[in-house]
């Protein structure tokens, strides 16, 4: 990910066009973080991207929350405040 990048995300806002869905931010470790926390902590995402830190702060990439693909009842968490991002349905039982 280049600043150009990241700055063209934060400035377009907390959800996409058209859609509505959620952006999150794909860490260098593989962890994701909320647009909120992004905001919050966009001093540091800036310096880990720029100086080239490996310390979990660094943006790997992006996404649309509701393109990731979970399992029946997994859930993504943002890994700084711990909030449920997007969770998967559980599948319904068939009887009979």
């Amino acid at each position: 990910m280049t600043k150009q990048e990241l700055n063209r995300i934060f400035d377009n806002g907390k959800y996409a066009w058209p859609g509505g869905y959620e952006i999150l931010l794909i860490m260098d470790d593989g962890k994701t973080v909320c647009f909120d926390c992004a905001v919050d902590n966009r001093n540091q995402i800036e310096e880990a991207l720029t100086a080239g830190y490996r310390d979990g702060w660094k943006p790997a990439g992006w996404m649309l929350a509701e393109e990731m693909d979970l399992s029946p009842g997994e859930a993504v968490l943002c890994a700084h405040c711990n909030r449920v991002i997007t969770q998967a349905e559980e599948e319904e039982e068939v009887c009979c």
